[in-house]
């Protein structure tokens, strides 16, 4: 029973890696874009950095993650949860770089 709720658990931790190329695309355009050269902010430079690592990375994440949980044979579930600590951190970065960008 635990290997089939962790399979189902990747099936569904990977539904946002079809959305993953165009993310990566957004990525790239955002470090490439100019910047303002108002340095007054440097915690949402932080935080988009951050942001911008956290998005790029959750395929790491989740081929590592699933080869782990593969070699254990699908006996930790927990392992299958990692992906979604991974997205929680990147929605919350999000949130965070949104909130700081409007507050200056």
């Amino acid at each position: 029973m635990k290997k089939i709720i962790g399979v189902v658990l990747f099936i569904i931790s990977g539904i946002p890696l079809l959305a993953y190329p165009f993310a990566l695309l957004a990525d790239i355009m955002s470090l490439a874009g100019e910047r303002s050269g108002n340095n007054a902010n440097m915690l949402l430079e932080i935080v988009m950095v951050l942001f911008i690592i956290a998005n790029s990375t959750y395929l790491l994440t989740y081929i590592a993650s699933l080869i782990f949980f593969i070699r254990k044979k699908g006996t930790n579930i927990l392992i299958s949860t990692i992906p979604y600590i991974h997205f929680s951190i990147v929605v919350l970065l999000g949130i965070l770089w949104n909130y700081l960008e409007n507050k200056v």
